[in-house]
């Protein structure tokens, strides 16, 4: 590992302080767009995806050779083509979580029923949120620019944005490789992107890195099956691709840069996204979450309110009665989500304290004759024993009182 230090990486404690229960890193399915050659209902993808018909809407537009499309928020599904081309669903990052948050199905699940169809996946997008900062991409562009990087890409390009009215720079993107090849690796600061939006940010988030895996053809469809069948962890796909297409390196005398270590950082991030499974659940609409807006936006006001109205309790329920009926789906799936996963966690709970309750009270069976033999001593034997034992450790006290 080479020794390398972190330069050009602000403290993440200047953007606020840093909550504990954001993970350092976070993978997701961000983009996916996947063609149903043999299906030509509308409705029977619909349901696929586990969504409410009622959701979608209807468009006379179309695109990728499709006359039509309905749409729920981000969730497109295209449809009116060539009677060869069947259907086409796109979702963007945007309709990944929508899809995570209103559906019943997780990601394993829902590729796997469209595995079972005639299908064809033609671009996948997995992401790595990196909460901890274990570089900055001003970092990645130091790397590129000054050719510390080895990398199966033959070039690397780099994009600003900027507002036109302050000339202040909203986010900055590296891509590794072309967007309509097999592969292609992009590293922004999503924190950057978010606040430049005027989007919400997760309370105690301070640095918010995306590193997004674009998959085509038949590294999307690969990609989708691992998913579907489990086979192994997402992160150590992401992995895979990355340690085998990208290795920033610490300079050295040697020519041959093959040869070069790997910085820290990046061995760490690595190291770090191995371990990772894939977000089943849409992160930015939890109860959790919920809770802590409530206790940080709202309970001053409710405190506010139950002081002014000499400390009416109902008032306060009131509030509460009022808004149950104003529950939408929205609300409901969330409820249902964080119940479950309660239950979840009181089921592992109560399996570990059988287990301990098992190993406490269940007798073990003892095979005596595979104890060790002790060597039976007379009275005589004892008592020299313990003279040498006492001696020896006498002595020992004596030499250490020398030094």
């Amino acid at each position: 590992m080479g020794n390398e230090k972190k330069v050009d990486k602000p403290p993440c404690a200047s953007r606020g302080a840093e909550n504990t229960l954001v993970p350092a890193l976070r993978a997701l399915v961000d983009w996916v767009q996947v063609t149903l050659k043999n299906v030509h209902d509308v409705h029977d993808v619909i349901d696929l995806l586990g969504l409410p018909r009622e959701n979608f809407c209807e468009f006379p537009t179309g695109k990728y050779g499709y006359k039509s499309h309905v749409r729920f928020g981000h969730i497109a599904i295209y449809y009116d083509g060539r009677p060869d081309m069947g259907i086409h669903v796109e979702m963007s990052g945007q309709g990944c979580r929508e899809f995570e948050q209103y559906t019943k199905k997780d990601w394993s699940q829902f590729f796997a029923l469209l595995l079972n169809l005639d299908v064809n996946f033609t671009r996948l997008d997995l992401a790595i949120d990196d909460f901890k900062g274990y570089f900055t991409i001003q970092q990645i562009i130091n790397k590129v620019r000054r050719g510390h990087v080895a990398s199966k890409f033959k070039e690397a390009r780099r994009s600003d944005s900027y507002k036109i009215a302050t000339g202040e720079n909203t986010g900055m993107t590296v891509y590794f490789g072309d967007a309509s090849s097999r592969l292609q690796v992009r590293f922004y600061d999503k924190y950057k992107e978010r606040v430049s939006k005027g989007h919400e940010i997760m309370e105690g988030v301070a640095c918010w890195n995306r590193i997004e895996c674009q998959l085509r053809k038949e590294r999307a469809m690969n990609a989708a099956v691992m998913i579907a069948h489990e086979s192994y962890n997402i992160g150590q796909m992401i992995l895979g691709i990355l340690a085998n297409y990208i290795r920033f390196l610490v300079p050295s005398k040697d020519k041959n840069k093959s040869r070069w270590k790997t910085c820290d950082w990046w061995e760490e991030f690595l190291h770090g996204v191995e371990k990772l499974k894939l977000t089943q659940v849409a992160p930015d609409a939890t109860i959790e979450r919920a809770k802590s807006w409530v206790e940080r936006q709202v309970a001053p006001t409710l405190a506010m309110l139950y002081e002014a109205f000499d400390y009416d309790e109902d008032l306060i329920w009131n509030f509460i009665r009022e808004g149950l009926p104003r529950l939408t789906d929205k609300h409901k799936d969330m409820i249902r989500r964080f119940k479950e996963g309660q239950e979840r966690v009181e089921e592992d709970r109560e399996e570990r304290r059988k287990k301990i309750k098992d190993n406490l009270l269940t007798p073990k069976r003892v095979d005596v004759k595979k104890l060790p033999r002790l060597k039976t001593m007379s009275k005589d034997e004892v008592l020299e024993d313990i003279k040498l034992r006492l001696y020896e450790y006498f002595s020992k006290q004596d030499e250490d009182s020398k030094f």
